[in-house]
C-alpha cells in the first residue's frame, strides 16, 4: 500500500517481475467508461516514450487519429490513460504517449507486456530497482532516505536517460544506465579494440542466450566478447559477457539524448545482481551488490531466436564458439524451432524460449525444426558458446 509522509508525498513498493533479465511491474489504468484494468508494463530506464498496445489501448475504449510510420513500426499518439501503481497516481503530462500498433496481443513479439514505463517518466520520481529481491519503489523526490554506495549520475532534462561510468582495461567509458536491455552492449569498434588487445578474452560471433534481445536488426551480425574484469563504482566485476552494436547506435543515435557521449549501455545482466537505487533528482545512483556476474550464462545451444507475431521463433542466425559447426551443419538460419525436449516453443515468452536450449555442458537436447514445410528432429549437445 502507498505510504504517505505529507499530501504531496509518497511511495509504493511493489513486486519487480523479472524475465530475460528486464524488470517487468502491474500498473492499473482506467478504461474510458470508468472500469480498471491491471496491466504489466516492462520498465525501461532507456525508453524514449510511454508506449502501450493496441489490444490494450482498446480495451481501455482509447482513440486516436494519427498514425507515424518508421522504421520501428507503426505508432497512434495519444492522451494517456490514468495509470496507478498501487493505488498512487503516475504523473504522465509530461510524458509522450504512444500507441503501439499492428501487434495482435502484447507490445512487441516474445516480450509479454502490455506497455512501456519510460526514462521521462521515471525521471520525475526516485526509483529502486531491487534486482535481488524481486521487488520495485516508486517515490517522490525527498520521501525516501538512500542507501548503498553512491555514485554521480547525470541525468539528460528531456530524455531522463541516466549517464554512468565503468572502467574496463583501465580506460573509463560512459554508458547508459538500462534497465531495458536484457544484456550489456558495446559498441563494436570498441570490442574489436579490446579483441585485439586481449585475444585470450573469449569471443563469439552472434547474439545468444540474455544478449539475443528479440529484434532483427539488433540481434544480426553481432558479436560477444567475456571481460576479464570492469568496474562500476566501487565494485569489481568478473567474466561479464557484453554483445556488440553498429558503430554510431551509441556514438551518434543515442549520446545527443545523454548528457555526454557513451559507447555502451550497462543492461540486465550485470543490474540483476544489485539494488539499483536511482536518485533522479540528486542525479546520483546508489548500488548494493548481492550477487556476481555468471561465467556460466552461455552455456546453451548457440541459436539466435527472432520471435514471430504469430507465437513462433525463426532462427536469425547460429553462433561460432561451443559446437557452432556441429549445430550449422543441422540447423538454418530461417528454420522455425517447434519443440526442444517436449517442450512446445511456440507461444512462448522469449525468455521462456532461449531458456530451453540451456544446460551443462555435454547435455542432449532434442529439437523437432520445420524448414520448408518438412519436420525434422535433430539432436544438439549444449556446450559453452562463450
Amino acid at each position: 500500500m502507498p505510504q504517505a509522509t505529507n499530501g504531496h508525498s509518497q511511495h509504493v513498493t511493489v513486486p519487480l517481475r523479472i524475465e530475460h533479465n528486464r524488470p517487468f511491474v502491474d500498473f492499473t489504468l482506467k478504461g474510458v467508461d470508468g472500469s480498471t484494468h491491471t496491466a504489466r508494463f516492462w520498465i525501461d530506464t532507456g525508453g524514449g516514450a510511454f508506449l502501450i498496445s493496441e489490444a490494450l489501448a482498446r480495451k481501455l475504449g482509447m482513440s486516436w487519429e494519427e498514425v507515424i510510420e518508421s522504421d520501428e513500426g507503426r505508432f497512434a499518439p495519444c492522451s494517456p490513460p490514468a495509470l496507478r501503481l498501487a493505488g498512487m497516481p503516475i504523473r504522465l503530462e509530461h510524458t509522450q504517449a504512444l500507441v503501439v500498433l499492428d501487434q495482435p496481443v502484447h507490445m512487441t513479439p516474445g516480450i509479454f507486456a502490455d506497455g512501456l514505463i519510460c526514462g521521462s517518466l521515471l525521471a520525475q520520481y526516485h526509483v529502486i530497482f531491487d534486482f535481488p529481491h524481486h521487488q520495485f519503489t516508486l517515490a517522490t523526490p525527498g520521501t525516501l532516505p538512500p542507501q548503498g554506495a553512491p555514485l554521480g549520475t547525470p541525468i539528460h532534462p528531456e530524455s531522463g536517460f541516466p549517464r554512468l561510468e565503468v572502467q574496463i582495461d583501465g580506460q573509463t567509458y560512459g554508458m547508459l544506465l538500462d534497465t531495458g536491455a536484457s544484456h550489456t552492449m558495446i559498441s563494436r569498434p570498441l570490442l574489436e579494440t579490446f579483441t585485439t588487445a586481449h585475444p585470450d578474452w573469449s569471443r563469439a560471433d552472434g547474439a545468444i542466450g540474455t544478449a539475443n534481445m528479440g529484434d532483427e536488426q539488433a540481434d544480426t551480425k553481432q558479436c560477444m566478447v567475456r571481460l576479464a574484469t570492469c568496474t562500476w563504482g566501487p565494485y569489481q566485476l568478473a567474466d561479464v559477457s557484453v554483445v556488440s552494436r553498429d558503430p554510431g547506435v551509441f556514438e551518434e543515435r543515442l549520446s545527443p539524448w545523454m548528457t555526454s557521449p557513451i559507447v555502451g549501455a550497462l543492461g540486465g545482466n550485470v543490474l540483476r545482481c544489485f539494488r539499483v537505487e536511482i536518485d533522479y533528482a540528486g542525479q546520483t545512483t546508489y548500488l548494493e551488490q548481492y550477487a556476481t556476474p555468471t561465467a556460466h550464462d552461455m552455456d546453451l545451444i548457440g541459436l539466435t531466436l527472432l520471435p514471430q507475431r504469430d507465437g513462433s521463433y525463426r532462427v536469425l542466425e547460429v553462433a561460432t564458439g561451443g559446437n557452432a559447426q556441429e549445430v550449422s551443419e543441422q540447423i538454418q538460419v530461417g528454420d522455425i524451432l517447434l519443440y526442444v525436449d517436449q517442450q512446445e516453443i511456440y507461444g512462448l515468452s522469449l525468455a521462456s524460449a532461449v531458456d530451453a536450449l540451456r544446460g551443462v555442458p555435454g547435455q542432449m537436447h532434442t529439437l523437432q525444426l520445420e524448414r520448408m514445410g518438412q519436420h525434422r528432429e535433430i539432436q544438439v549437445p549444449v556446450r559453452r558458446v562463450l
